[in-house]
């Protein structure tokens, strides 16, 4: 009986209804593609951070995860059967590589710089950051594993004159403090679109680093894929449950790396801005149902006389302002919805090249993310907050005394 009378106040003032809508119709909408843009582009982040950097899951010792910053090369992991097994036979596994993360001094002539190196798996690598694919290589050709050879980033080649088929010398130390050095030749020229990449990194095959860094048969990581990041977490624990203590090593899922920690309590934050902004877009629902009150003092003066007592007139008017409210939200969620459509993806290719950061990694192509459940939850959400806003201007009708109301009008 309350909401058929609900149903009709809100009837028989449509464009009052509609008015109070827009608000919420709007708020929705902003929402829901706001949402998928964040969620877009903290997925992109997390999984070219993944590819470039960490992995979903990542292999180390123990000794070498505690003083990583130091870059102990003398706790590499080695490059067990075993190790690769066990990798492999895990069904959420898609990728897996080695890598090697050091310092150098590159020189040419009289010209040199501090640089970063990475050696690489040649072959398992095309399964993380395929710096063969014309996208990254942009002049020259892709390394063998066996190669006396280097891929420079473009910022660095540019920098120092290389030129593919140069020769440049890099000066190190080994895993033990030993000083080290080696002659390669720059066999290709790579662009990742990340400026402390191609400013300053370079790639050689594994096993050229493991000769000059004297660390035969290991490596400083190694880092999984997996069919998705969600269980990143349950196979680091399987794993270090199984096989953590019998082979010495500790195996990190994403989620422990601070920076990409962080960009999942970024999402956390919104909820709480999207929530202010519903609340600022709610102010014409208080603002109508106040008006409202005001106007139908008679009517809620004779609902008072008749019998009807102050719950269920605050559950009417409540009613009235919730119906409005899921009215916008289910408009709101439709309009966001053909939004996300229209414009799928948000373009930053203006940042490409610049300097985001040394610990997170970004395609310059964000696309938006929306899945039924972002969709729904911004949808109940405007709704829930419509309604709530509601609560104060239907208390005050329920103050409303029936011989007063009478009388003023």
């Amino acid at each position: 009986m309350l909401l058929k009378m609900a149903f009709r106040n809100v009837l028989r003032n449509k464009r009052r209804s509609i008015l109070t809508a827009v608000g919420i119709i709007i708020a929705v909408m902003l929402i829901i593609y706001a949402q998928g843009f964040i969620t877009g582009m903290i997925d992109n982040m997390i999984e070219n951070t993944a590819r470039i950097k960490t992995g979903h899951v990542r292999i180390v010792t123990p000794e070498y995860l505690r003083r990583e910053k130091l870059s102990p090369l003398e706790e590499a992991v080695y490059i067990t059967p075993e190790l690769e097994e066990m990798v492999e036979a895990t069904p959420e596994v898609e990728a897996f590589t080695y890598r090697i993360p050091f310092g150098v001094l590159l020189s040419r002539d009289e010209r040199s710089k501090p640089a970063f190196g990475t050696a690489i798996d040649v072959e398992r690598e095309k399964g993380f950051l395929d710096l063969s694919a014309e996208n990254y290589l942009v002049e020259g050709s892709y390394l063998e594993a066996n190669d006396n050879a280097i891929l420079i980033g473009i910022g660095l080649a540019e920098e120092l004159g290389f030129k593919v088929g140069d020769s440049l010398v890099i000066i190190t130390s080994t895993a033990y403090g030993s000083p080290s050095g080696m002659n390669l030749t720059v066999k290709g020229i790579v662009e990742l679109g990340q400026a402390n990449l191609d400013d300053n990194a370079f790639y050689i095959p594994l096993a050229a680093a493991q000769q000059l860094l004297d660390l035969k048969g290991r490596a400083a990581e190694a880092l999984v894929l997996l069919d998705t990041r969600d269980n990143s977490e349950k196979v680091a624990t399987a794993w270090q449950d199984e096989h953590g203590d019998a082979m010495g090593l500790k195996f990190v899922p994403w989620q422990q790396d601070n920076i990409l920690g962080m960009l999942t309590m970024i999402t956390r934050v919104y909820w709480v801005i999207y929530a202010i902004i519903l609340l600022i877009a709610s102010a014409t629902i208080i603002n109508t149902m106040l008006m409202a009150v005001f106007e139908r003092m008679k009517e809620i003066g004779i609902l008072k006389a008749m019998g009807m007592r102050g719950n269920r007139i605050l559950w009417l008017l409540t009613a009235e302002a919730s119906m409005i409210g899921l009215f916008g939200a289910v408009i709101g969620a439709v309009l966001g919805v053909v939004l996300a459509l229209l414009a799928p993806e948000i373009n930053f290719s203006s940042l490409s090249g610049q300097d985001m950061g040394s610990s997170i990694y970004f395609n310059p192509i964000i696309p938006v993310s929306l899945t039924p459940g972002v969709v729904l939850t911004c949808s109940l959400f405007g709704w829930f907050i419509a309604t709530f806003t509601a609560l104060y201007p239907a208390r005050q009708g329920t103050k409303v005394r029936p011989a007063e109301a009478l009388r003023r009008v």
